[in-house]
């Protein structure tokens, strides 16, 4: 790859704006979700398919269930999804995702959530 061609794909790569958002992580076997929100939307989404891949689980909050019910039981639902501002710093980004989450919790009964 010649350097010109580098320096652009760089410059492409630098200019993109993080994907985060929302998603839930649900249990078919209860029918429990727990909610998680990150400012990397594709990086949750990677470790949930590497944790169902090897076995692992995502969180010590749902570890009995999974070990119960296995990681097949276990899906991930992506709920809303944010996308940062050109002119938003990243601790305000992370705070609105958090935010977010906040109101999606709001939309479950507690007995529904890990």
């Amino acid at each position: 790859m010649d350097k010109q061609k580098r320096k652009e794909m760089t410059a492409a790569y630098r200019e993109q704006r993080a994907q985060g958002g929302v998603v839930a992580i649900v249990c078919a076997a209860t029918g429990r979700r727990l909610l998680m929100s990150g400012a990397d939307l594709r990086g949750m989404q990677n470790r949930f398919r590497f944790a169902s891949a090897t076995g692992s689980c995502v969180s010590p909050r749902i570890q009995a269930d999974w070990n119960r019910y296995g990681a097949d039981a276990f899906s991930l639902e992506v709920l809303e999804t944010l996308e940062q501002k050109e002119d938003q710093d990243a601790a305000a980004f992370r705070g609105d995702v958090r935010a977010l989450e906040e109101l999606w919790r709001e939309k479950y009964a507690p007995e529904e959530l890990y």
